[in-house]
């Protein structure tokens, strides 16, 4: 199971609606954000950010089957949406194409298709 969590604060609000925006795109993703404003879930930022040794907020921390994959820190200005963007996109982004079933034959298309050029 693949989790992106994101550690934020009242100053990070906007990129944590864009970071949210974004991993709705990918289902496989679990998405889950800590406010450190918030008495209830400064612990649980804290220790996300400490399996990562990041120190400042926003921080992001992507996990792998409950191992990092990844750490987006602002104290290497790291923790944008265009770095997030990219990397889940370059690593989770998978083309599903549906082919829908029809029952036609070759020949039935063959015809279709002459019918249509010589109308």
């Amino acid at each position: 199971m693949i989790r992106l969590c994101f550690c934020y604060n009242k100053d990070s609000e906007i990129l944590k609606g864009a970071i949210q925006k974004e991993v709705n795109k990918y289902p496989e993703i679990k998405f889950e954000s800590y406010n450190e404003d918030l008495f209830t879930e400064k612990k649980k930022s804290y220790s996300i950010k400490n399996w990562f040794a990041a120190r400042m907020t926003p921080f992001c921390g992507i996990f792998n089957d409950e191992k990092c994959a990844k750490g987006f820190y602002s104290e290497a200005k790291e923790c944008t949406e265009q770095n997030i963007v990219n990397f889940l996109f370059d690593n989770y982004a998978h083309v599903k194409i549906d082919i829908p079933e029809t029952s036609s034959t070759l020949d039935d298309l063959i015809n279709d298709c002459k019918q249509m050029y010589n109308e």
